[in-house]
C-alpha cells in the first residue's frame, strides 16, 4: 500500500496531514528528532514541532527520556492508537447518550425515511432486530441475509421468533426457514429479480425494505418506517407470503391431503398469533368507533 493511501487512513481517524506524515516517518525511522523528521519529511520544523506536540496528546507517539536540547520521538503501535480511541469513543459515547437520554419524542414517530446510504441500512436493520420483542419476518437473498444474521442468532437467542423466507443456503441458528417456491401460472415462464434485497418487518409495527445491485454493496433504494398502519400492512403480507410458500411446499413433497392440511396448521399455531403492532392496530380501530 502507498504512503498516499496510509496516509489518507490515518486521516480517517483523527489525524491531520502533517500529523499522518509525520506519524507514518517515525513508524518506519525508529527514535528521531524533530529536526530529522523535518528532514525527512520534507514539512518545516514549525510545522513538524506542532504536529509531534498533537501527535503526543493523542497518544500516538511517546518522547524518550535524554538529553533534553535533543528529544527523540518514538511512534506507538498504530493497533494500539487505535485502541485508545475506541475506548475514548466509547467514553464519549456512554456521557453523550446520558446527556440526551431524558429527550424523547412527544408522540410516535409515524413518518416513512428514505436511506441514503448502505450503513445507514445495516445500521436501522439491527437497531431493528434488536428491538423486535416476539416475531420477525425475513426475507432476504444470501449475500444480504449474511450481513444480518448474527443477529437474527441472538434475536432467536431471547426467545424471538425468526422466520426467514429463502433457499436455505444461509443458516440462521434458531430460525424457521420457509423455502422460497419458484411458482408461476400455467403458460408462464419464471423470471428471477435481478436483483438483491432484504425485507424486514417485526412485532407489526416497524418494517425496513432495501434493494441492492446484485452481488454488490450498492444501494439502490431504502425505506423504513415505524407507522403501525403501513407496517401492520407489510407485517401482515409477509406473513401469508410466507404462508404461500409453505404450502406449494407441501404440495411439492407429494403429500397427502391430510398431511397438508397438517403442516398449514403447524405454520398458523406457530406464527398467526397477534403481534404486538397488530394487537395496537386494532386498539386504534376500537378507539375510533367509540
Amino acid at each position: 500500500m502507498n504512503d498516499e493511501k496510509l496516509i489518507t487512513l490515518l486521516m480517517e481517524v483523527d489525524f491531520n496531514q502533517v500529523e499522518a506524515e509525520v506519524y507514518l516517518a517515525l513508524l518506519r525511522n525508529s527514535a528521531q528528532t524533530g529536526y530529522k523528521i523535518a528532514g525527512i519529511t520534507g514539512k518545516s520544523r514549525s510545522n513538524v514541532y506542532q504536529a509531534l506536540k498533537k501527535l503526543e496528546q493523542k497518544g500516538a507517539i511517546v518522547q524518550l527520556q535524554g538529553d533534553s536540547s535533543n528529544k527523540y520521538y518514538r511512534a506507538v503501535p498504530i493497533e494500539q492508537v487505535l485502541e485508545q480511541q475506541e475506548r475514548a469513543f466509547l467514553v464519549k459515547k456512554e456521557n453523550i447518550s446520558q446527556a440526551f437520554k431524558h429527550l424523547k419524542p412527544e408522540e410516535d414517530d409515524s413518518q416513512i425515511y428514505s436511506l441514503q446510504t448502505v450503513s445507514q441500512v445495516y445500521e436501522e436493520a439491527l437497531k431493528l432486530i434488536r428491538n423486535t420483542k416476539e416475531i420477525i419476518f425475513v426475507d432476504a437473498t444470501k449475500l444480504q441475509l449474511a450481513k444480518i444474521g448474527v443477529e437474527l442468532e441472538s434475536a432467536t437467542a431471547r426467545g424471538v421468533k425468526v422466520v426467514i423466507l429463502s433457499d436455505g443456503s444461509y443458516h440462521v441458528k434458531g430460525s424457521h426457514v420457509i423455502n422460497f417456491q419458484y411458482y408461476t401460472p400455467p403458460g408462464r415462464s419464471y423470471e428471477p429479480w435481478k436483483i438483491d434485497w432484504f425485507c424486514l418487518a417485526a412485532d407489526g409495527d416497524v418494517f425496513l425494505i432495501a434493494n441492492f445491485e446484485p452481488d454488490s454493496e450498492e444501494l439502490v433504494n431504502a425505506l423504513c418506517s415505524s407507522n403501525v398502519y403501513i407496517s401492520g400492512w407489510i407485517y401482515s403480507d409477509m406473513l401469508y407470503e410466507m404462508a404461500f410458500n409453505n404450502i406449494i411446499g407441501l404440495f411439492r413433497k407429494g403429500l397427502s391431503r391430510e398431511e397438508i392440511w397438517a403442516g398449514i396448521n403447524d405454520y398458523a399455531s406457530l406464527f398467526f398469533d397477534c403481534a404486538p403492532g397488530i394487537k395496537l392496530l386494532q386498539k386504534k380501530y376500537s378507539e375510533k368507533k367509540q
